[in-house]
């Protein structure tokens, strides 16, 4: 609390009260209820005349394009006693991409080393 304090300049005409509230604000996305985060502010309104030059724009960060993967090493606790393992995986709306056949597997314990992307 007290080094947030120190990014602003006393207020001479709140000489009394050194400490301003801060509020933390969770931050969220429409689309899950799930925080993705905190943010820790104080807020301040003064008149036009009192405002710090320059004006600081916030706005998002560009967009960036990454790659998503998926690794299927092993299965584990497959309720059957012997059988032919594969997995099938897809992305979104992407196509669906199957691993190899572990043919005759025992006791639910196939294992691949199978990557889609």
């Amino acid at each position: 609390h007290q080094e947030w304090q120190k990014l602003d300049e006393p207020d001479p005409h709140y000489p009394g009260n050194k400490l301003k509230p801060i509020e933390v604000r969770n931050l969220a996305v429409d689309s899950t209820p799930v925080s993705r985060g905190q943010l820790e502010l104080w807020v301040e309104i003064r008149p036009a005349t009192e405002a710090r030059e320059p004006k600081v724009a916030l706005e998002a960060p560009p967009p960036r394009s990454f790659e998503v993967r998926i690794i299927c090493w092993r299965s584990k606790d497959v309720p059957r006693e012997m059988g032919d393992y594969f997995c099938k995986f897809w992305i979104g709306a992407s196509r669906k991409q199957s691993t190899d056949v572990h043919w005759r597997c025992q006791n639910g314990r196939a294992s691949w080393n199978w990557r889609i992307k």
